[in-house]
């Protein structure tokens, strides 16, 4: 596993260098196209602890108003822990008007888990992803239309290129039980390059998750992956 150090254990000003393809992106987009520098960081338990309590309270009626954090966090380390397997759990943070650093985005990530079309790949999983609700994002006087979910995905690219895999990474779109949100969810991913797996899930993954193809499989392959990364090269 690619080691990331802790942000929330290291000074402001620590940053991350990696070569091009496995490098994390150093600046983030409004709608306008003003940019804001940002870190990457490997937050570990605290950074979970941090979100629940800051920004998670403002999630209001989103996909991820149930989600604990600290459980996440600890269960899903659990489990990837017995099928021997890391994960990696990623923010991006910007630096607040107050002069503290504020996440805007998050990933917990999968290490080598087996790539949807070919199960005989590793590829990185992305098991979860949220970016900080309007409420607390004004809370902290930063700008509500940051552009977020490309670079979150993005984080999942470059650390799969960190691992050794590639760019290939998967994920399995969550579901909110609302058809009309839950498409438009889908049609984000659709418009930052993911597609939907269209095929059948392989047979070791199936036997792995229990999950049959329900058309919430997403992927990257290696140039569908090195096309997105491209796309926020200007970026890092």
């Amino acid at each position: 596993m690619y080691q990331i150090n802790s942000a929330w254990e290291l000074p402001v000003n620590a940053i991350l260098t990696q070569p091009k393809r496995g490098q994390f992106i150093n600046a983030i987009e409004t709608t306008n196209g003003a940019r804001w520098p940002v870190t990457v960081e490997d937050a570990g338990k605290l950074g979970a602890q941090y979100w629940h309590r800051t920004v998670q309270p403002h999630a209001g009626s989103g996909l991820d108003r149930h989600w604990n954090w600290p459980n996440i966090l600890k269960w899903t380390t659990i489990t990837e822990k017995l099928m021997q397997r890391d994960v990696a759990f990623l923010q991006i943070c910007v630096m607040t008007p107050f002069g503290t650093r504020f996440p805007v985005g998050q990933v917990l990530l999968s290490d080598g888990y087996p790539f949807i079309s070919d199960a005989r790949k590793q590829s990185v999983f992305l098991w979860y992803l949220a970016k900080a609700p309007s409420a607390a994002l004004m809370l902290h006087q930063l700008p509500v239309d940051l552009k977020l979910l490309r670079p979150l995905v993005d984080l999942a690219i470059q650390f799969s290129y960190m691992s050794g895999y590639d760019g290939r990474i998967s994920l399995h779109a969550a579901t909110s039980g609302n058809q009309s949100s839950d498409e438009k969810l889908y049609s984000q991913y659709q418009h930052i390059g993911l597609e939907p797996h269209g095929g059948k899930v392989g047979r070791l993954l199936r036997r792995l998750t229990l999950r049959k193809n329900d058309g919430r499989y997403f992927c990257l392959d290696e140039p569908e992956a090195l096309d997105l990364s491209k796309k926020l090269d200007y970026l890092r």
